[in-house]
């Protein structure tokens, strides 16, 4: 079967390809040359095939450590964990190295920054979580689902899939800023050398609540007064995130009632919330009447009233 020259030329051609240094935040000085092509378009999700590319390069380049690559056309790549060798003939000679490259190209992907989201306290005590600092890389996102909150039909909430550069220690409820807009990591996962979260476009909205948990020193009942004096209650800050904030009644003379949706991340509290803890929101006391699981996000659905 005739060949065309120039497929075989182009079989043989190399780019040269920009290193990034996670230290400096800046590409090279160190350098890699290596040759493109295109992956196999049946892949398991739908647009992976026209994110990813191979990138081949001989045995005596450094391929060690890169997270992220720039091509000669400015074209930016994350680099998979994970290398290949390829020998053409089946043997046991290496002649080239298969580097999997996805592209983080604008509109979907770029330079980003990650924002952990971390408490400082210990055992039962861990305090309100603390939003950062930030850690600069890159990451490309592809459209998951959108969802539309109950009662908001014209709000749509949207779900990505993020592949991210491995400089980054994500966990559950961190949040990653790409292109202004807020995502908050929801599951993580690693695939073929990647680094992958499914994220909510979710803003930063921790809110800083006070438990009043019993206290652990018994009561003292005093023969002369006939009362029974109780340990002081022993108060624990937790940050959560509000749902839903219902009030029920609505003349003056009328009693008030609100009730309150709580999630609480499970990292981010010490203890776990039971019915009849109290708690303290902008100085109003409120009284834990619901206390549920959310497994799939690995939080805790609280309900409180008042």
């Amino acid at each position: 079967m005739p060949t065309s020259i120039s497929v075989s030329a182009g079989f043989f051609k190399r780019d040269s390809f920009q290193v990034w240094n996670p230290g400096t935040l800046t590409f090279g000085p160190r350098t890699i040359t290596g040759r493109k092509k295109r992956i196999d378009a049946f892949v398991s999700l739908w647009h992976r095939s026209s994110r990813r590319e191979h990138i081949y390069v001989l045995p005596e380049e450094d391929v060690s450590g890169i997270l992220a690559l720039r091509s000669t056309t400015g074209i930016i790549y994350l680099i998979s964990g994970t290398q290949e060798a390829d020998s053409w003939q089946g043997d046991d000679n290496r002649y080239e190295y298969l580097l999997r490259g996805h592209k983080v190209t604008s509109p979907s992907g770029g330079a980003a920054e990650h924002y952990p989201v971390r408490v400082a306290g210990s055992g039962d005590d861990l305090g309100p979580v603390v939003l950062g600092p930030a850690v600069v890389g890159y990451a490309d996102t592809e459209l998951r689902s959108t969802s539309e909150p109950r009662e908001q039909l014209q709000i749509a909430e949207a779900e990505y899939f993020l592949a991210y550069t491995g400089n980054w220690q994500v966990q559950d409820a961190d949040f990653i800023k790409l292109d202004g807009a807020w995502h908050r990591i929801m599951e993580l996962n690693f695939d073929s050398g990647y680094y992958y979260a499914r994220a909510k476009q979710d803003a930063p909205r921790f809110q800083t609540v006070e438990f009043k948990l019993p206290s652990t020193t018994p009561g003292v009942f005093d023969p002369r007064t006939g009362k029974l004096t109780a340990g002081t209650e022993m108060t624990r800050q937790v940050s959560v995130l509000i749902k839903d904030q219902t009030r029920l009644g609505q003349l003056a003379q009328h009693q008030i009632s609100e009730r309150l949706e709580l999630y609480i991340y499970q990292a981010h509290i010490g203890f776990m919330p039971r019915l009849g803890h109290g708690v303290l929101l902008d100085n109003v006391r409120y009284t834990v009447d619901e206390v549920g699981e959310v497994t799939n996000e690995k939080q805790w659905r609280v309900v409180v009233t008042r």
